[in-house]
């Protein structure tokens, strides 16, 4: 009987976020005799860090065909591709492959793990510094030698939080995933391990801290310079930014100031505790209120929506990108209400800008962007408007608001058609219900507002969601009450009903509004068609919803 043979296990996986020492580590590793390190080869923007081993990305590329065929197959098909990279190495030689938050999906890692993994490195660095050393280099533009010491960004309480329990939450499911595999980790951490000394004291430590992974005979095989340099020479995180007592007091206001200072230990005994994930874990909100931790409670409320969790509808990765856009004009209405019409009519008949992407449905605004909680931790279609996350208070702040209308905008603009034109056109059910908030982020905006017949929204959507009729009616009355508490001059409402009697007059009245210009070539037309006839029939006659101030009597419908 001939036995099967089995591949050896040789891959060491590399797990970090973005500016914790992981090319520093790379280039280090990549000096051990009998190993080979590689850096993104799952990035979303290309393959990287093959070109530091000419020979296998001459292999890989023959394989592939071109640069652009490898990246689609890493980004498509990453288990099958590890595969056929590990096929290019040599037998004896171990291969370690670094990994950022969610360029592979879990499931896809799980795989690779299981069926190649012998081992895997963690690699953490203190919260804050991590996170300005990360906006400093976008500042900067430049991640590897440019001194950054002089910058001072201004960094703001909600975006360091959302942005570390994202990193945090990713990196203890890759540790679950590894220790459920029963494969050896190695946690590092930047400032313990690689920050200090000189390049032998590091191999030294690194040396003692990778034993159990077996890539080095001795402190000798690593300790060699890295061109790799130091990018900021201050010590204290606080130093590097403008605005360091706000963003203290308000840290220490929540109960994160210690938290922030620390490195994340992802491991089985975690040493810092940052705010829970109320979502996955109601209970942990009632301890908090047991314990008066109020404001670690307020702390895992303000994560809820911000966070990429698993099923989340924004892409793995959003970079972020130059732009000129200069005036907006913001469709907002509910689901169901013909917002995605309205938008596709406003795009064909006139010259702007919109948004596309594929993992964000409707290609909406308020799946590409991190500024703002998403719908659906908030119950989504049916359910948003209820919850006060959802209508978040206008931006006083100047610095502030044209901090996030940079963040904003920057992420949007790899996902539009005309990245450099002026005037962008974009449409979120949520807008409806945040006026004010982007009124205040984006002044030179006009909101185009449509409302529809709400037992035509509540029937329809009720087609798509196992909701009660009553309670969708509540929230189109909830929803519309905050729009018209937000309403201004830079409004234009307009009914559904209006838009399918005539569309082309009330598109040259939101031209005219927002003053948009006419395409030279009008794009593919969209059919406008009234529908509520066909909907209004299945409303039954004895549902009972009668609140005193009926909103939908103010834009004129009679239930």
């Amino acid at each position: 009987m001939t036995g099967v043979a089995t591949r050896p296990r040789r891959l060491i996986l590399l797990f970090s976020g973005p500016r914790s020492g992981s090319n520093y580590l790379v280039d280090i590793l990549n000096k051990i005799p009998g190993t080979i390190a590689v850096s993104e080869i799952f990035n979303p923007r290309a393959v990287y860090g093959l070109n530091l081993h000419p020979m296998l990305e001459a292999r890989m590329l023959k394989d592939f065909g071109s640069q652009d065929a490898l990246w689609r197959e890493m980004r498509m098909s990453p288990e099958t591709s590890m595969t056929r990279l590990l096929d290019g190495v040599p037998p004896e030689m171990k291969v370690i492959v670094k990994v950022l938050p969610n360029q592979v999906h879990a499931r896809a890692m799980k795989q690779i793990i299981e069926q190649h993994a012998m081992g895997a490195i963690f690699l953490t660095r203190k919260r804050l510094d991590q996170f300005v050393s990360l906006r400093k280099a976008l500042m900067a533009g430049d991640w590897f030698h440019a001194d950054t010491t002089s910058l001072r960004p201004e960094v703001h309480c909600g975006g360091f939080l959302s942005w570390t329990a994202a990193l945090e939450d990713w990196l203890r499911d890759m540790v679950s995933i590894a220790n459920t595999a029963g494969i050896v980790d190695v946690h590092l951490n930047y400032e313990r391990d690689l920050r200090d000394g000189t390049a032998r004291d590091i191999a030294e430590r690194l040396h003692a801290r990778l034993a159990p992974l077996g890539i080095a005979n001795s402190p000798d095989e690593m300790a060699s310079e890295s061109w790799y340099t130091r990018q900021d020479r201050s010590e204290d995180p606080f130093d590097k930014i403008s605005n360091k007592d706000a963003l203290r007091a308000e840290l220490a206001r929540i109960g994160y100031l210690d938290e922030a200072l620390r490195a994340p230990r992802v491991g089985s005994a975690p040493e810092d505790t940052p705010p829970p994930d109320l979502v996955a874990n109601p209970a942990a909100g009632a301890s908090l209120i047991r314990q008066g931790d109020f404001g670690r409670l307020r702390a895992a409320l303000y994560r809820i929506g911000r966070d990429v969790a698993p099923g989340d509808s924004r892409p793995e990765d959003l970079p972020s990108a130059a732009h000129g856009f200069e005036r907006f004009t913001f469709v907002c209405g509910l689901h169901r209400s013909g917002t995605t019409l309205l938008h596709d009519s406003i795009a064909a008949r006139f010259d702007v800008a919109t948004l596309h992407h594929d993992s964000a449905p409707r290609s909406e605004g308020q799946f590409l962007q991190y500024a703002l909680p998403q719908e659906a931790p908030f119950g989504g279609p049916g359910h948003f408007a209820f919850a006060p996350q959802m209508t978040p208070q206008p931006v006083r702040d100047r610095r502030r608001a044209a901090d996030l209308r940079q963040q904003i905008c920057g992420t949007w603009a790899p996902h539009t058609d005309k990245p450099d034109h002026p005037h962008l056109l974009e449409k979120s059910p949520t807008n409806l219900t945040r006026i004010g908030w982007l009124r205040s982020v984006f002044p030179t905006a006009r909101f185009v507002v449509l409302v529809r017949d709400p037992r035509a929204v509540s029937l329809a959507t009720r087609d798509e969601r196992p909701i009660s009729l009553d309670l969708l009616l509540a929230h189109w009355q909830a929803a519309h009450l905050s729009a018209l508490s937000q309403m201004a001059e830079d409004c234009h409402v307009l009914r559904y009903e209006d838009l399918c009697e005539d569309p082309d007059r009330e598109l040259d009245r939101i031209g005219a509004f927002c003053g948009l210009t006419p395409r030279a070539v009008p794009g593919p037309a969209t059919e406008i068609r009234p529908s509520n006839a066909h909907d209004l029939r299945h409303w039954p006659d004895d549902l009972y919803f009668a609140p005193d101030l009926k909103i939908w009597e103010v834009f004129g419908y009679t239930l």
